[in-house]
């Protein structure tokens, strides 16, 4: 009998269950998928900035940080595929520079004017509102 590898139920033959990994016998009901899934999206809304050594070029949010810092990754490699290029022209100007994750957190926006007010970042001035 299959059982579900987070909670341990047994998993009948037409119930909602999906084998987790395909080299061995490791299945996963969908009810518990649904919550890792829905846990790890908490995971990854907060704040981040984008820093040269100690200074700080721009703060931002999201509420999938992760996949919006892999976005400013490739808009610096490549400035020209965005409406936002003269931001990414000018980050790119800049060596070393490095994205921090400030905080994980629920209310992003309001903590991103926080983190604006403390850092006093070069750039985020200089854009429109989101």
């Amino acid at each position: 009998m299959k059982k579900c590898r987070k909670c341990k139920t047994d998993l009948v033959v037409g119930q909602n269950w999906q084998q987790h990994n395909k080299n061995n016998a490791d299945y996963i009901c969908h009810s518990c998928q649904y919550q890792i899934i829905k846990n790890n999206n908490k995971k990854y809304k907060g704040v981040y900035g984008i820093f040269e050594g100690n200074t700080c070029l721009y703060i931002g949010e999201s509420s999938q940080y992760k996949r919006r810092i892999t976005t400013h990754k490739a808009r610096i490699k490549n400035p020209h595929m965005t409406s936002e290029s003269n931001f990414y022209i000018k980050l790119q100007k800049h060596r070393n520079l490095t994205f921090k994750v400030l905080e994980v957190c629920n209310d992003h926006k309001d903590k991103e004017k926080h983190y604006i007010d403390v850092y006093k970042p070069l750039y985020n001035k200089n854009l429109t509102d989101k």
